[in-house]
């Protein structure tokens, strides 16, 4: 038996295509690389251990058990032949309707190979479909992330203004008017007296004020505040 300190780890780089492009040891050193054409048959094999760990690896082209003496590829439930470039038994599953290509039960991936991975030997997966399918997801988890570094943004104007406000409201010493209408917290205002009904909708929990309700015959709508700072 062998002491564990010669025992090694690999890891297996792949390409988007899935394909095992070599073997890396725990170093990161590149130990074998592996170059296949597009249907999957060997071209070259070069690296270190490309004779041995090269040889005995059985992970290959998309990510198949390839077997070396036949040179065939073991997709589940048949073998694959990328010198004939297609499967050498029949697939136990007939073509469907509307599908022409389906009804070739020895071909693979129905011909397009380039942008095609049959992970069972029954049915091929378009990687083009797979990231169309991707696509609105990427797109959803996008707009969140804008929108959450947006609201964090304007919270940060949010502050800065309000900041503004104070430094102007504090100075004047004097008191204001504040109409909280409908939307004032989106709006944008001029002047001392917008600013003030700025303020009062957008920083009123945190607002070093004295806010004061008057009663104007029965309605509470208006309210005015006095600098606290005096």
């Amino acid at each position: 038996m062998k002491p564990c300190s010669s025992l090694h780890s690999y890891a297996y780089p792949y390409n988007l295509q899935n394909d095992v492009i070599g073997l890396v040891d725990g170093n990161g050193s590149k130990m074998v690389s592996y170059t296949y054409d597009v249907w999957g048959k060997m071209i070259s094999k070069t690296g270190m251990l490309a004779s041995t760990l090269g040889k005995l690896n059985p992970f290959r082209y998309r990510g198949y058990v390839f077997d070396e003496e036949t040179g065939l590829y073991y997709l589940r439930s048949r073998y694959y032949s990328p010198t004939w470039d297609r499967f050498i038994n029949a697939d136990e599953i007939i073509g469907g309707k509307h599908m022409l290509l389906t009804h070739n039960l020895y071909s693979y991936c129905l011909n397009t190979v380039p942008n095609a991975i049959d992970r069972n030997g029954h049915s091929s997966h378009s990687f083009v479909a797979s990231v169309k399918k991707m696509a609105p997801l990427v797109v959803k988890a996008m707009k969140c992330v804008i929108a959450s570094v947006g609201a964090e943004l304007q919270l940060i104007a949010n502050r800065t203004k309000a900041k503004q406000a104070l430094v102007d409201i504090g100075g004047k010493q004097s008191e204001y008017l504040l109409y909280p209408y409908g939307g004032a917290d989106n709006a944008v205002f001029e002047g001392a007296f917008g600013k003030s009904i700025w303020f009062y909708n957008q920083v009123t929990h945190n607002a070093p004020m004295e806010y004061k309700q008057e009663d104007h015959g029965g309605s509470l709508a208006w309210m005015s505040f006095t600098s606290a700072g005096r």
